[in-house]
């Protein structure tokens, strides 16, 4: 699996929690585990978000990763929304 499945595999395990808190949590300690298992993933997944706020594209595999990561919070955050969170 590629670094973006990767993230989505996290994605999905926190996404599975009940609230957005423990969504947040569980998606913070997913990513944890991979940068301990891989730290140079971990590594490509933080270059990627800090390339992307300073407007800096490098490949379309950063891009990938970093709209990966931001559906996860879209997501969680309109789900804790709809639940009156």
């Amino acid at each position: 699996a590629d670094i973006r499945d990767r993230v989505a595999e996290c994605a999905a395990t926190a996404a599975g929690e009940g609230s957005l808190l423990t969504q947040l949590a569980a998606f913070t300690s997913e990513l944890g585990r991979l940068g301990a298992a891989e730290p140079a993933l971990m590594t490509m997944v933080v270059t990627a978000r800090i390339d992307h706020h300073r407007g800096v594209h490098r490949h379309e595999a950063a891009a990938s990763i970093v709209s990966t990561v931001h559906a996860f919070y879209d997501s969680v955050v309109v789900d804790a929304v709809r639940r009156g969170e």
